[in-house]
This record gives structure tokens, C-alpha cells and sequence, in this order.
């Protein structure tokens, strides 16, 4: 780091993802809190920390507000953007999936499979 880096002065970058900086001049940013990160770069307040979205869920930049993956995908990690397909034509019965064991042999063509 040259010395602009390390007095707080010009040149200055955003702080990333996840962390904010409520003070000018500082030369370090702030962790969110355990579950909470920020939407995008930049952040600068405490309150620019939202939760993460949870397993079975997705969101923008991974946090609220989040969505549940549909039917035939899955999310088995927190703080995602996108839900997994389930792989070789599988489905999901219900929608929310959060583990690829919940991706089942979906039937069709006039059949049914007995599911409680």
C-alpha cells in the first residue's frame, strides 16, 4: 500500500461486499455480522446489513428479500443468487429444496407415484 492507503486519504475504494465504512477517512471496513452481508460494494452504515438468503432460497446478491427455488431445483447453501438444477431430468416435489437428495425421478405420461 502506498501512503494514501494507509492515512485514509485519496485514492479510496469501495469497501466489498459483506462490509461497510460509516467514518470518512478510515482506512479499514467493517465486517457485517455473522448471517448478514450487504448488497453489492460500497455499503457505508451498520444498516446496509441484510440477512443472507437460507439454504432452499436465493436473492439478489444472496440476500433479502429472497425467493425459494422452484420446483426441480435446489440451493443447499446460504447467501445464493441462483438455485442448482436438479441433474439428469430429476425433480423437486415442493418448492424451497435445499439438499440435491431432494432431486427424485419425477413421473409423467399419465402415471403418478404415491408420495403422503
Amino acid at each position: 500500500p502506498d501512503e494514501n492507503e494507509i492515512s485514509g486519504k485519496e485514492p479510496c475504494w469501495p469497501c466489498e461486499r459483506g462490509k461497510y465504512q460509516s467514518q470518512k477517512g478510515s482506512t479499514k471496513c467493517d465486517k457485517c455480522p455473522s448471517g448478514l452481508s450487504t448488497v453489492g460494494r460500497g455499503s457505508t452504515s451498520p444498516a446496509d446489513c441484510v440477512a443472507n438468503c437460507k439454504p432452499g432460497s436465493y436473492g439478489r446478491e444472496g440476500v433479502e428479500p429472497c425467493s425459494l427455488c422452484s420446483r426441480g431445483t435446489y440451493q443447499p447453501s446460504s447467501g445464493s443468487e441462483t438455485c442448482l438444477s436438479c441433474p439428469g431430468g430429476n425433480g423437486t416435489i415442493s418448492i424451497g429444496s435445499a439438499s440435491r437428495e431432494d432431486c427424485l425421478a419425477i413421473c409423467g405420461d399419465a402415471r403418478h407415484a404415491d408420495v403422503e
